[in-house]
Parts: C-alpha cells; structure tokens; sequence
C-alpha cells in the first residue's frame, strides 16, 4: 500500500518533508497521513546484539524489535564454534549475505565460559578465507576469561578488530601498548574512558544507554547486566560529555532465548532513548545518532544499510507496552515521546505494528 506522509520534521533537512513508504503486505489506494509532529531521522546500526538466529535466520519478533528501534543494520555475536558446523555456517553466511531491514553482519565470539582451545588455529585459517565471506572482520572477547591473552593476539595477528568487555576499565591500562585495533565495550564514566584509552592510538569505546540515561535506583541495582549503570553523580559527566568521549553507542540487546547470561532487551528502544538523551543533555541530535549509526559501522569496517526511521508521537497511539521483564528492561516506552513506525531503505521499506493504527 501506498502511504504519503506529509510534512514530516526532518533531523538532517531545515525544512519539512514529505515520504512515500510503498508497504508490503497492506492493499489498498494511496493513503495520504498528515505527519505533522512526526519526526524523519536515519536509521542505526546496532554493534552489539545476541540474537538465536535458529536455522540461521532472524525470528519475526527480534525483526520487530529492530525496527521498533529503529535498527536497519545489526551486528550479531555468533559463536565461533557455529562456524565449524557445515549444518550451520552455510545458512548463517546466507543470512548476512541476503538479508534486508535488517540487515545482519555476524560477529564472531569466543565465549567467556566456553572452549576456546582451538580458536587461534580456527581463527587463522577463517581469515585466509574471510575476505570473500559476508562476515565482519572481528571477533568478540571477554578479559576474564582464561585465554583472553591467547586469544587477543590471535585476533590481531589476523589483522581483525577486537572487540572486547573488561568488567573494570583498570585491567586494561598496561594492555600492549603496540597491539593490534580494539574497541572496549560498555563504558560507563569518564574514568572508564581514560583507562580504555591510556595513552593507546586508535582505540575505540563504545557505551549503551543504559550508561546515559537516568535510572530509578532500584532499577539500576536489579538489572541483570555487566557491568551495573551506575549512580547518576558518576552518569551525569558521561552523558554530557558523550559525544567526544565515545565511538559507539549499540544496544547490547539480548533477544530471549540467546543467552542466559547478562544482557538486556533494549534495541525496541534505541532510537527513542538516544533522541530522549540529546533532549536531556542539549547534544546534537545528528552527531549522537551518527554514534549509532554510520561513525559506529565504520569502526567495523562494516557497510550501513542506512535510511530514514520515521516517528511518530506516542501520545497518538494510546497507552505504552508495559514492562514484561524488569531485570531485563530498563526503560518504558512511556518514557520517550515518539515510537518508530516506520523504516524506509533504498527499495524497501518495513512497517512496525504501530502503524497500522494511523491507516485504519
């Protein structure tokens, strides 16, 4: 169905815009919306996320959650170990290679509590052939776990970025000075920052925001995540300061059934919470969504599938989803004033169920 949104507030264009989504799946004439109120932003690309990816394919409902947040490209932590199963790797390169809204690029992992044993000989002979292959070039680390050494130098000596979660930002000050490229996960104040970086070229931080934003006390204290946001005395200077301390802000959204581990559900609420954020804090809306977006795909080496989510104001669609699990879920959605209903991306475009309520 052809719908013609008219009037849009554009975050990159002075002045108003009009759209035209061509949605799949809904018959019918042109339907002309007038969107004043309505917001145009491009669309992120989410880093960090855990997703099953059963059979090697996205489920409808961690689609939605992308879009909801208004994600059209995602990396996605895949285990090395599924790469070394012919039954699996075929399927997920297929994945990355063909898919759309969104698009997914596999990150290979080494597991914090898994076997890693045979990872630096796997990791040698995947990148002699990962030139041609639809996969990012980099891998996923975890400092606590026992080959974390081992398994660090095996990625530089592919030449890959690594990617990499340290429970507490000092064990990484005295970090090889003439290693290879790393980008250090979850960042939460400034002093993270100054110990990730050190005095260390070309390193790249990355932070989520749940590290930005303000959370009820409790909330911060039951949260099942590592490592736990913390007071807002410590929060407040980082989230002012995010835009020149930081490279990339992902979700670290961990779709049920991905993992037992930490993590929280948080993609559905990326975009609305960063536009919250540059709200709250006065920062420029545009240069906090690049973090998200192309700045954050390019530290990957990663194309973008970037595009135009479109928003529209919450108070039109009634009341907010409630908050189904709350060690996972930080935020309501009540908390934010738009909801993405919306992406469009070169040919494609793909709706949210909050759509449908402005077509009826």
């Amino acid at each position: 169905m052809p719908v013609l949104l008219q009037g849009l507030t554009s975050l990159t264009d002075p002045v108003d815009r009009d759209i035209a989504v061509d949605l799949p799946g809904l018959a019918g004439e042109t339907v002309r919306l007038d969107a004043r109120g309505w917001l145009a932003c491009p669309s992120l690309y989410d880093a960090d996320t855990f997703l099953p990816l059963d059979g090697g394919g996205l489920r409808d409902g961690d689609v939605e959650t992308a879009l909801r947040g208004g994600v059209s490209t995602l990396n996605c932590s895949v285990d090395w170990h599924r790469f070394t199963d012919p039954r699996e790797r075929g399927p997920l390169l297929s994945l990355a290679g063909c898919s759309r809204l969104p698009s997914v690029r596999l990150l290979p992992t080494a597991p914090p509590d898994g076997d890693n044993s045979g990872f630096p000989a796997w990791l040698a002979g995947f990148a002699g052939e990962a030139a041609d292959l639809p996969v990012l070039k980099a891998c996923k680390l975890y400092a606590r776990a026992p080959d974390f050494a081992r398994n660090l130098e095996a990625v530089w000596s592919a030449g890959w970025l690594a990617m990499v979660f340290v429970q507490d930002a000092r064990m990484v000050a005295d970090l090889a000075e003439s290693g290879g490229r790393i980008c250090f996960r979850h960042a939460t104040s400034v002093d993270d920052v100054a110990a990730m970086r050190g005095s260390r070229q070309g390193t790249r931080i990355a932070t989520s925001p749940q590290y930005l934003l303000p959370l009820p006390a409790d909330t911060r204290r039951n949260l099942v995540v590592r490592p736990s946001p913390l007071s807002d005395e410590i929060r407040a200077p980082f989230a002012r300061d995010v835009l020149s301390l930081v490279d990339v802000i992902a979700t670290d959204h961990v779709a049920p059934g991905a993992t037992a581990g930490p993590g929280l559900r948080l993609q559905q609420h990326f975009l609305p919470a960063l536009l919250a954020l540059a709200e709250r804090e006065g920062l420029d809306k545009a240069a906090l969504l690049d973090k998200a977006g192309a700045s954050a795909a390019a530290v990957f080496g990663a194309e973008h599938r970037d595009g135009v989510a479109i928003l529209a104001p919450r108070s039109a669609g009634g009341t907010a989803p409630e908050i189904r699990d709350p060690e996972r879920e930080p935020f309501s959605a009540a908390l934010f004033t738009h909801e993405v209903v919306a992406i469009v991306s070169g040919g494609s475009a793909a709706a949210t169920p909050a759509f449908g309520k402005f077509i009826r």
